[in-house]
């Protein structure tokens, strides 16, 4: 168990790649659920972070299909979920700090961080897909931004009638 933590870690730091993983079927759901437990938020949101996990995991699962690879979804899309869990896990305390300042001048400092934080896990995922896909980084920075819109558009007509 630790060495497969170790692996998560890893690869957030760039110096291991999703196929470092086992395929596993148990790891993809537990990596999911792990990412789901980083939801931390009221039932409504942790329902649309549900429905965000399994659209990205079949968006991803489509994006390795176009490119011919899709044995490799289960390493990858555990890679994704386990590592979004852990840097959310790290981002944590942050978020915490920037919803009870978010309202007073002193937000500046907590929102830099999650905005930080973010950004690394964009990398991360960026790396993820680079390996999975056999492409460039910069060409996983497109893949991904454009895998994260799509889910984004899609989750949408779900999510608004779970806010409003």
């Amino acid at each position: 168990m630790l060495a497969l933590l170790r692996l998560f870690v890893d690869i957030c730091l760039f110096q291991a790649k999703p196929q470092d993983l086992p395929t596993s079927r148990t790891l993809v759901v537990l990596t999911a659920l792990a990412a789901l437990a980083g939801a931390f938020a009221a039932p409504e949101q942790i329902v649309a972070a549900a429905i965000r996990i399994v659209l990205l995991g079949a968006v991803i699962l489509a994006a390795l299909s176009i490119r011919g690879v899709s044995p490799r979804w289960q390493q990858t899309i555990s890679a994704i979920y386990g590592t979004s869990a852990l840097i959310g896990l790290i981002a944590l305390p942050a978020i915490r700090w920037y919803e009870r300042v978010k309202d007073t001048p002193e937000l500046a400092i907590p929102a830099a961080i999650v905005g930080l934080l973010s950004l690394w896990s964009f990398a991360v995922t960026a790396h993820i897909l680079r390996h999975a896909l056999d492409i460039s980084f910069v060409l996983s920075l497109l893949v991904s931004l454009l895998c994260m819109t799509i889910v984004l558009v899609m989750t949408i007509p779900f999510i608004a009638p779970l806010t409003g």
